[in-house]
């Protein structure tokens, strides 16, 4: 009875080695496909995309978050583009301001109303900052008080500056508020020269950024300096319409897997786009592995603690829009540990 306990056992270990070594193959297959396939794109493998800049340490796309990004090492800053009444481009992911303004204190009558109500001297009235220290009274900071909306223009700035070149990862929201955005944009890139031309970037110095830790990053001098997402398929089709060689990403949330379906949001997503943005809940290998032999990168949202990353680069994924750059860039071994203190000390946060 001894022996054939044994050879129950060996013969569980082996199905279990097996079923292993059978998943795994796959897995690592994904992981190099989408390394080559990012590399003939021209994009950072695994990518770092600071979701809303570094939206943990600051108030969420505000200029201290994207400056922070940007000098920890992001490759590309993620931004959430909406107009305003009277036509400028800001940054701005929410429809409404109630939950990252002052707004009950400044227009207490206007609570509900969206960006395209407001112009743009409007929101300027507003303070986007106060809520952060509100929230996380750990990590206030006094510099937070007050700070005004963005623009794309005024994005275009921070990535200019400093002392890296990340790229920008630009989403059209509430597309149905805002007709002929993607033009709008294309124009304000185009004029800044990070379409068709080359941008005014800053010189980088290695060695300050060794000094706290933080990699060297040149995406905006490569050609996928720009990508746009956008979780409305007929954005990212005008987008790719009026801008062919910037390169789009189709985003795809739990409700819009569940109404239409993997493998249709698949066959869409070749036809229109250069790559997916799933929900991290949806980054499984069994649907990363036809994305990737449909040639398309991968850029599962919104991913935070290092084991998450840890598991969807396993799984095959390309990088991460995370709120967390600075851990990204430790789990991926590009850089770290960051010194964040001294890095606010240098910004003047």
């Amino acid at each position: 009875m001894k022996w054939l306990k044994i050879l129950a056992l060996t013969f569980t270990a082996m199905v279990v080695l097996f079923t292993t070594v059978w998943l795994l193959i796959p897995v690592m297959g994904q992981q190099s496909l989408g390394a080559e396939l990012s590399d003939k794109l021209e994009i950072p493998h695994p990518t770092v995309i600071a979701h809303r800049g570094a939206s943990h340490l600051a108030p969420e796309s505000t200029a201290p978050a994207y400056k922070l990004a940007r000098d920890l090492g992001a490759d590309y800053l993620e931004a959430d583009l909406q107009r305003t009444k009277d036509g400028v481009i800001v940054v701005f992911h929410d429809e409404t301001l109630e939950r990252t303004t002052n707004i009950e204190e400044v227009y207490p009558n206007r609570l509900h109303q969206t960006i395209d109500q407001f112009t743009y001297e409007e929101l300027l009235k507003l303070d986007i900052g106060s809520w952060f220290n509100d929230k996380h009274p750990e990590r206030y900071r006094e510099s937070y008080l007050g700070l005004k909306i963005l623009t794309l223009d005024g994005l275009i700035d921070i990535a200019e500056a400093g002392n890296n070149n990340p790229g920008l990862y630009l989403e059209t929201k509430f597309i149905d508020k805002y007709p002929g955005m993607e033009q709008d944009i294309v124009d304000i890139l185009e004029s800044r020269g990070w379409i068709g031309k080359e941008p005014k970037l800053s010189g980088i110095d290695k060695s300050s950024n060794k000094e706290i830790g933080a990699p060297t990053v040149n995406v905006a001098e490569g050609s996928s300096r720009v990508i746009f997402q956008s979780f409305y398929p007929e954005s990212v089709v005008e987008l790719k319409k009026i801008a062919p060689d910037v390169l789009a990403v189709l985003l795809i949330s739990e409700s819009i897997e569940e109404e239409r379906g993997w493998n249709k949001i698949i066959e869409e997503a070749v036809n229109i786009s250069d790559g997916i943005g799933p929900v991290g809940t949806l980054a499984w290998p069994w649907r990363l592995g036809p994305a990737h032999k449909h040639q398309l990168i991968i850029h599962p949202y919104t991913i935070n603690p290092a084991w998450q990353m840890k598991l969807l680069r396993h799984f095959g994924a390309d990088g991460v829009f995370t709120d967390r750059p600075e851990i990204a860039i430790e789990v991926y071994e590009k850089g770290g540990p960051i010194k964040i203190e001294a890095l606010f000390e240098r910004l003047g946060y």
